[in-house]
């Protein structure tokens, strides 16, 4: 079992709350346990494929707004991928976006399970404690996508995606907020999509569980600065008044 008093594995946000709404944060951190060495420079580790940049700052400043229950990942997705299942070949990559994560190749049965024992599991034991003590009515996992990977040849023209899996109807009513009242290119299950068996927090501890659920994908380069997390704050506070609030109603 999970020690929770003794983990540095997450950040919690607004600990005590009991708001019907429940953040997490997969990719908010870039750490590397130092005990690891995956092989990468400083440059790597500050790219997209180490963590969701400025995602962080966004969600911190919707905590300072509001008082939801927020649980940031602290270690980099290239140590494991909390969006991930265990036996997904992306939950501990040997490549991302052309680089090669050599600390990662090779690696023993038991070499893997530690890093699911310490990092993955932790996180989500962590999420669904949350979820059974304050039986939330909506999940948002918050996330950030680069403006181009490398391996593809055309710029990404959203400036944010709605992700859903079984929450169709919940995923569609954001989407059309954000592109009525906002203006804003808003991707449908764009960049990329909600899978089961290829993703982790929305289906297992979303359509698993019946509550609805989405991710939110935002733009890199829209969110790098302060200014930029607060106005995306700001953009996602309204998205939950007006797209959530009739679901918080018992």
């Amino acid at each position: 079992m999970t020690d929770f008093n003794n983990n540095s594995v997450f950040q919690v946000e607004n600990k005590r709350s009991n708001n019907k709404l429940l953040i997490t944060v997969e990719h908010a951190g870039n750490l590397i346990p130092k005990k690891l060495n995956l092989g990468l420079n400083k440059q790597d580790l500050s790219r997209h494929i180490s963590y969701d940049i400025g995602i962080k700052g966004v969600a911190l400043e919707i905590c300072k707004k509001k008082n939801f229950k927020c649980i940031l990942s602290k270690y980099s997705r290239l140590v494991v991928d909390l969006n991930r299942p265990h036996i997904s070949k992306e939950c501990i990559r040997e490549k991302s976006d052309g680089s090669i994560i050599l600390g990662n190749k090779n690696l023993s049965a038991n070499e893997k399970k530690e890093r699911l024992l310490n990092y993955h599991i932790p996180f989500h034991d962590f999420v669904a404690l949350s979820i059974n003590k304050i039986q939330p009515k909506v999940l948002l996992s918050l996330h950030s996508f680069t403006p181009k990977l490398n391996e593809e040849k055309l710029n990404r023209p959203w400036q944010c995606g709605v992700l859903y899996g079984e929450s169709l109807e919940l995923g569609k009513k954001c989407i059309k907020f954000l592109r009525d009242k906002h203006s804003l290119c808003v991707g449908d299950n764009q960049p990329y999509k909600i899978e089961k068996g290829g993703d982790y927090t929305i289906p297992i501890h979303g359509d698993d569980r019946n509550i609805p659920a989405i991710l939110i994908e935002i733009r890199q380069d829209l969110i790098t600065t302060v200014k930029g997390q607060k106005e995306w704050a700001e953009l996602m506070v309204s998205m939950i008044n007006s797209c959530f609030q009739n679901l918080f109603i018992d």
